[in-house]
């Protein structure tokens, strides 16, 4: 999805319109609007995963006493942002992000039974 920049207010305002579970803001940069993962490429806006350089790669463990519901609602979420939400280039890169749920201990199959 692109958008021209000067739109980028009426793209919050419709995406937090859209999806009742995920509230999105909007951080400005010089050349990086860090919103939901939003990129500022000449005059149009390309969504990716923005990541804070102190993202640790690290979410409730599969072996916490949380719900399973929680656990569930982290790996719908990730999907959600990963498949649903973003430009269609940067699907692939995102997609590797299941590697973080493994490493959190999340089992193979309650991921894929989560997430199809």
């Amino acid at each position: 999805m692109t958008a021209p920049y000067n739109f980028i207010n009426k793209v919050l305002d419709t995406f937090n319109s859209l999806y009742s579970r995920i509230k999105f803001t909007l951080e400005v940069r010089r050349d990086k609007l860090n919103f939901l993962d939003i990129i500022k490429n000449d005059s149009v806006i390309e969504f990716d995963w923005f990541h804070k350089p102190t993202f640790s790669d690290r979410f409730i463990n599969y072996y916490s006493l949380h719900p399973l519901s929680q656990k569930r609602g982290v790996i719908i979420d990730m999907f959600d942002r990963a498949v649903l939400l973003l430009y269609l280039k940067y699907h692939s890169e995102n997609v590797k992000f299941v590697n973080t749920f493994l490493k959190n201990d999340y089992p193979i199959e309650f991921i894929f039974n989560t997430t199809f």
